[in-house]
């Protein structure tokens, strides 16, 4: 009996020892490269169950960003017309209007106790159209050329709600601003 084996090329070959005689030992086939049908639907599978793990984490870390966003715009509002109304000399008043999710700045040049939005600009959105928090109430917040800040309207501490996430706002009579949870 011939032991032989099938080539790369497709003949049937003899093997030979280092004499020539013939040797008895099986030859291992070669199989054709790629992968089969189980292990292609074994690796769909995995990466399907971690796509699926990975989609609420992913959901819930842009929900976060997305708040901290807008808490640090109503924060950056707050400061930056404290220190406008101390550099200025005069009263500076900011709105939050819970229902539009907006803030407007609001001037009393002349400090006579009327006041008018800044440059004529109108309401800005803390918000976008695809991220609405709620905010708590409306609040309208006065800032004296000493620093001092009061709710007019309103009272603090605010709060902006996006599901479950519920960050806190509190502003202090010096303009101290604290956000819980950080």
């Amino acid at each position: 009996m011939e032991n032989s084996f099938v080539a790369l090329d497709g003949e049937k070959s003899m093997r030979h020892g280092f004499t020539g005689e013939a040797l008895a030992a099986p030859v291992r086939q070669i199989r054709p490269a790629g992968f089969s049908m189980i292990e292609l639907m074994v690796t769909l599978a995995i990466i399907l169950i971690v796509t699926a793990m990975a989609i609420p984490l992913v959901g819930s870390a842009v929900a976060q960003f997305k708040m901290n966003g807008a808490v640090q715009s109503v924060t950056g509002i707050i400061q930056a017309t404290r220190y406008r109304a101390i550099s200025s000399g005069y009263p500076y008043r900011v709105q939050f209007n819970s229902a539009a999710l907006t803030y407007q700045v609001l001037s009393d040049p002349n400090s006579i106790g009327v006041f008018n939005p800044v440059n004529g600009a109108p309401p800005v959105p803390i918000a976008t159209a695809s991220f609405t928090p709620v905010m708590n109430a409306d609040i309208t917040l006065q800032f004296r050329p000493n620093g001092i800040v009061s709710a007019t309207t309103g009272a603090l501490p605010m709060t902006l709600t996006l599901k479950n996430n519920v960050k806190t706002i509190n502003v202090g009579t010096y303009g101290n601003i604290n956000v819980t949870p950080p």
